[in-house]
């Protein structure tokens, strides 16, 4: 009974490549959606924890391009050589913590959505990682979904 069923395939679609292109369309454009796009948007994440960064890498390396500070001084050095779209950034890390590295990169660019990953969920240090400058919080350890739609709100809102 399946073979009745009427086939809606478009077949115009050919012919008003042409007729439709606008002047300085160049043919590429339509190629580059059969392509797997690359990912576009670059985050960087701040992380002095090797299985920490391991674990992110596994949810996101897909779906973005990861760049990995294991301090907070490679992570304002980094974030001014790559211009990332988002910062994931630990708050507890050697040489220089999160908190301080949020305030030097806020002075650069008040703009990048900066999140910050921290296992202490007390109010106060929340408190203190949006008085530096974060956007928002995530504490440790969090679910694949909330990380997801965590970076997926701030890029979204940014375009």
């Amino acid at each position: 009974e399946e073979d009745n069923q009427e086939t809606t395939a478009e077949t115009h679609s050919t012919e008003q490549r042409g007729k439709n292109a606008a002047p300085g369309d160049s043919p590429k454009n339509e190629e580059v959606g059969a392509l797997p796009t690359p990912p576009s948007k670059t985050i960087l994440i701040a992380e002095d924890t090797e299985s920490n960064f391991i674990l992110i890498n596994a949810i996101l390396g897909r779906l973005y391009r990861l760049k990995h500070a294991k301090d907070g001084m490679e992570a304002v050095t980094m974030f001014e050589e790559v211009h990332p779209d988002l910062i994931l950034m630990d708050m507890k890390m050697p040489n220089l913590g999160g908190i301080d590295a949020t305030r030097i990169i806020r002075e650069l660019v008040p703009d990048v959505p900066i999140i910050a990953l921290t296992a202490y969920a007390y109010e106060h240090d929340k408190q203190a990682a949006l008085e530096a400058g974060c956007n928002d919080f995530l504490t440790k350890p969090f679910t694949q979904e909330v990380l997801k739609e965590t970076i997926k709100k701030w890029l979204d809102d940014k375009g």
